[in-house]
């Protein structure tokens, strides 16, 4: 989209992407193309586990600034899981992850969240949240206006993908606003909660007075083998041979099983 021009210096924006690569080497055209689009002098920043196949997040994205750690489990001891799993809870048990797992894998979420926001500078002014699997359907509508009037106890979030909560993948803020959405990892309060990951960083908001504020963009889930998944629904479609639908993904023999995992 294009900017309404304004006079003063350009806004300083943080792009930050944490936790498990998966399929971030496809998903990043579409991001650079339908997001970075909308935003001035951006740098990326990138925190969580390294790959097993060796790949590193820079040598997708040259100029990131990255922090490795592997995964600590032990982490998630002591959290309430009662309700982590949300909505896709049986069919995640099903599919071989025990409520344990299931805590382990969002503590570890929230962990790397709070960890990558550590990483930027606080002379930025914007911090754009991404998970590393976001594939763009269709590109940001956002206004320059809109991010320059933004204040410090607002956020920006998808209006869609909220699952008894608010959309936990993608989050617009100030530097000030997004140090407290990335915090979630040190609130006893949602340490304790007893509702879902969605759930939990709604009453996490609403617990530090952060106001919700809604854009208008589509995404889906890409996996290594870009697979898609997650396509909400009437708001885009990538059915073709090169991005196969999950159903398909998984009648072709990519889904492991009794791992409770893809092949991604």
């Amino acid at each position: 989209m294009e900017w309404i021009e304004s006079v003063g210096e350009e806004m300083k924006t943080a792009f930050l992407f944490t936790g498990q690569m998966r399929g971030f080497k496809n998903a990043y055209p579409s991001i650079k193309t339908n997001v970075e689009s909308c935003f001035e002098n951006v740098s990326y920043f990138f925190f969580g586990p390294p790959e097993s196949d060796g790949t590193t997040f820079e040598s997708i994205v040259p100029d990131a600034i990255c922090q490795y750690e592997n995964d600590n489990p032990s982490l998630a001891d002591g959290w309430n899981s009662t309700g982590i799993g949300g909505a896709s809870d049986k069919a995640s048990r099903n599919n071989g992850y025990n409520i344990k797992t299931l805590t382990e894998h969002y503590v570890m979420q929230i962990y790397n969240l709070y960890r990558g926001f550590q990483m930027i500078p606080n002379d930025f002014d914007l911090v754009v949240r991404i998970r590393p699997c976001c594939f763009s359907l269709d590109s940001l509508v956002i206004d320059k206006s809109e991010l320059e009037s933004l204040k410090d106890d607002e956020i920006f979030i998808p209006n869609w993908n909220a699952y008894n909560g608010i959309n936990d993948r993608f989050a617009i803020g100030t530097y000030k606003s997004m140090k407290i959405y990335t915090s979630l990892f040190t609130s006893d309060l949602i340490k304790n909660a007893t509702v879902g990951a969605e759930s939990r960083l709604q009453l996490h908001l609403k617990q530090e007075g952060i106001k919700l504020k809604f854009i208008d963009w589509s995404f889906a889930s890409i996996s290594k083998d870009k697979a898609v998944r997650g396509i909400p629904g009437g708001r885009g479609s990538v059915g073709s041979q090169s991005h196969p639908q999950w159903d398909k993904f998984i009648r072709e023999g990519n889904w492991i099983e009794g791992k409770g995992v893809y092949h991604d």
